[in-house]
C-alpha cells in the first residue's frame, strides 16, 4: 500500500486562503423550512419544524476562497492534532475488485480513533470560547470518547451518557479522559433522553454531536484534506460510511465550498453505506466502480 503524503489542515487552509482565516457573521438556518436564528449553543433544532440547522455565513469575500469557520479567533482552537490522516492506495484490493486507483482515507488515525475528532474540535472550541464550564453529551461510544478527550483538553467537565451495553473499551476510554460517565440501562435512545433530562435539570449545555450545527463545520476538514491530497482533482466516486451522517454532510459542504471558490470544478458522486467495518474508499476521476461493493466481515 502506497501512502499519499498528508498535509496538516492548517497547511491546507494556508494553501486555499492565503494564510488567512476569516470569521464572517454566523447564523443558523433550517435545512427544510429555511427559518433563520442567531447562532447559539442552546439552539440545536428549528423551533418551527424541529428539523436540523445549518451554519450559514455572511460577509464572505468576493473570491470566497476562504475556509469558513465559526471560531472567532483561530488561536483559540482546541486541538489534539486531529485531521492530517493519510490517503493510501489500495493496490491489491483494487486489483481484486477490478479497479484502478482505489484509495482509502485512514480516519482511525485521528487522536481518539475516529473522524468524530474533527467535529469535536470545532464544537468544543466554540464552547470554550463562550466560557462554558460543564457540558452533557450522549453517545454509543466514539463521539463520547472524543467529546471527553477534547473537553479535558479545554478544562471543561463532560457528562457522557451511554447505554450500559456500550463496549468496555469505549467506556474505559471515556473514563480515562476524566469525563463523568452515566451508564443507562436501555437503548441508545434511552441514553439520549436521560442526557436531555439531565442538562435541562442542571441548566447545562447540551453538546450533542448529533444535533449541534457546529459539529458539522469541523467535519468539513475531511473534504479539504482529500482535495489537497489528490492535487485539487477529487475522486469521481466516494464510498463513505454513515451512521448519523455527519461525515457525509461535512464532506458535501466542503466540496460545495471548494466548488464555489473555483478550487474544483466537478462534484464527485457519493455513495453512503452503513456497515459494521467502516472504510472510506475513493476512486480517482474517470475510473469505473461498477464492481465495487462493501461487505461485512463474519
Amino acid at each position: 500500500m502506497k501512502a499519499i503524503t498528508p498535509l496538516n489542515i492548517v497547511q491546507i487552509i494556508d494553501i486555499f486562503i492565503g494564510k488567512e482565516i476569516r470569521m464572517p457573521s454566523v447564523t443558523f438556518v433550517c435545512y427544510f423550512c429555511k427559518a433563520s436564528y442567531p447562532a447559539s449553543l442552546i439552539t440545536i433544532r428549528c423551533e418551527r419544524c424541529f428539523s436540523p440547522l445549518d451554519v450559514c455565513y455572511s460577509g464572505k469575500s468576493s473570491s470566497a476562497k476562504n475556509v469558513l469557520t465559526p471560531i472567532s479567533d483561530s488561536d483559540a482552537l482546541i486541538s489534539l492534532g486531529e485531521g492530517n490522516t493519510p490517503l493510501i492506495s489500495l493496490d491489491e484490493l483494487g486489483n481484486l475488485l477490478g479497479l484502478k486507483h482505489l484509495l482509502a482515507k485512514i480516519e482511525f488515525m485521528n487522536p481518539t480513533g475516529s473522524f468524530k475528532d474533527r467535529g469535536t474540535s470545532i464544537l468544543i472550541s466554540i464552547i470554550k470560547e463562550q466560557g462554558v464550564q460543564e457540558i452533557v453529551e450522549d453517545s454509543s461510544g466514539n463521539a463520547g470518547a472524543s467529546i471527553a478527550a477534547y473537553a479535558s483538553k479545554a478544562g471543561i467537565k463532560a457528562n457522557i451518557f451511554a447505554p450500559s451495553n456500550t463496549p468496555v473499551g469505549k467506556t474505559q476510554q471515556i473514563r480515562v479522559y476524566g469525563a463523568e460517565l452515566h451508564l443507562i440501562n436501555g437503548t441508545r435512545e434511552d441514553a439520549a433522553e436521560e442526557a436531555i433530562v439531565y442538562y435541562r435539570k442542571n441548566d447545562l449545555i447540551y453538546a450533542s454531536h448529533n444535533l449541534s450545527p457546529y459539529f458539522l463545520e469541523g467535519t468539513k476538514s475531511f473534504g479539504y484534506e482529500m482535495v489537497e491530497q489528490t492535487s485539487s482533482a477529487p475522486p469521481s466516486h466516494i464510498v463513505i460510511p454513515v451512521g448519523n451522517g455527519s461525515l457525509f454532510i461535512g464532506l458535501w459542504k466542503s466540496l460545495k465550498e471548494l466548488q464555489r471558490a473555483g478550487v474544483i470544478s466537478n462534484l464527485p458522486k457519493i455513495q453512503n453505506h452503513e456497515c459494521e467495518n467502516r472504510y472510506t474508499a475513493a476512486i480517482l476521476p474517470g475510473k469505473s466502480m461498477e464492481r465495487l461493493s462493501l461487505w461485512r466481515d463474519s
